[in-house]
């Protein structure tokens, strides 16, 4: 009966005690679990078109969605809950990334070798090297792609996450003011402005000559550059336009509160 009780709690035995399974155990277990799941499953995405679709159609698109687009999305998903783990104060150790760091880069590297393989002449595999080649490729972009979940973390799923927490804090209850959404609001709408204007614009110079060109695009003014998405260079225009009233308009409405509060400050002369 004593056995049975000290199997859970603890129990002195030899000089030594043995504890319970502490809940900091669970806690690495719930972190690690979305993010296995992310992993795995972004290898399964990729592996999608590497092996059901014609890499060569497109130009590529299948195979550049696979190693660049899914490992992008995916690692900015892990960002997002290892950022809200940490915002919690919940413990979180770091050996849970090696799923993202590891299992989910050669995995799909691995999904890409029956591509590379069966259409050797297309990717410049015919020789060893060649192969070798390839596989350093695609794991470069791969890796360089996950970098890049970075960035779509920070404007995309970092505000949206803001948003969601704000409305469920209103949804409690709470007194949640409006000026608060402005900031994620203003983080969506930026990285909006940067992917859609990214599709919308093409042949632009390298380096500082394309600010030029992008603000020639934007304002209308004919250039070289090249307009790919006109429908899109419009929402651009009219998110910029969004994003200079959220910045100006409460700057101006500040400073006409306080000139009105101004004379009321003020007392009157007394004979």
């Amino acid at each position: 009966m004593g056995d049975r009780t000290l199997r859970r709690t603890g129990a002195r035995q030899n000089g030594h005690v043995t504890d319970a399974p502490s809940s900091t155990e669970s806690t690495d277990r719930t972190v690690t679990l979305p993010i296995a799941v992310v992993s795995l499953l972004a290898v399964v995405l990729s592996a999608i078109p590497l092996l059901l679709l014609d890499p060569q159609a497109d130009d590529g698109f299948a195979v550049f969605a696979a190693v660049a687009g899914v490992p992008m999305l995916a690692s900015a998903v892990v960002i997002l809950i290892v950022s809200r783990t940490v915002g919690s104060s919940r413990r979180f150790s770091p050996r849970a990334l090696w799923w993202v760091l590891v299992v989910m880069p050669l995995g799909i590297l691995a999904c890409s070798v029956p591509t590379i393989l069966g259409n050797a002449e297309y990717f410049e595999a015919e020789t060893a090297g060649g192969f070798i080649g390839t596989l350093a490729l695609m794991l470069g972009i791969i890796v360089f792609a996950m970098a890049l979940g970075g960035l779509v973390w920070f404007f995309g799923l970092f505000p949206l996450d803001m948003v969601v927490r704000l409305v469920e804090r209103r949804v409690r209850g709470e007194r949640i003011s409006a000026g608060m959404f402005v900031v994620p609001l203003v983080f969506l709408a930026l990285g909006a402005v940067i992917v859609i204007g990214g599709l919308s614009l093409d042949g632009l110079a390298p380096g500082r000559i394309a600010g030029g060109q992008i603000l020639g695009a934007l304002l209308g003014i004919p250039g070289t550059y090249d307009v790919a998405w006109p429908a899109g260079l419009w929402i651009v225009r009219i998110l910029v336009a969004a994003l200079l009233l959220a910045l100006v308009v409460p700057a101006i409405l500040r400073r006409a509160r306080t000139r009105g509060r101004a004379p009321s400050g003020e007392t009157a002369p007394q004979d």
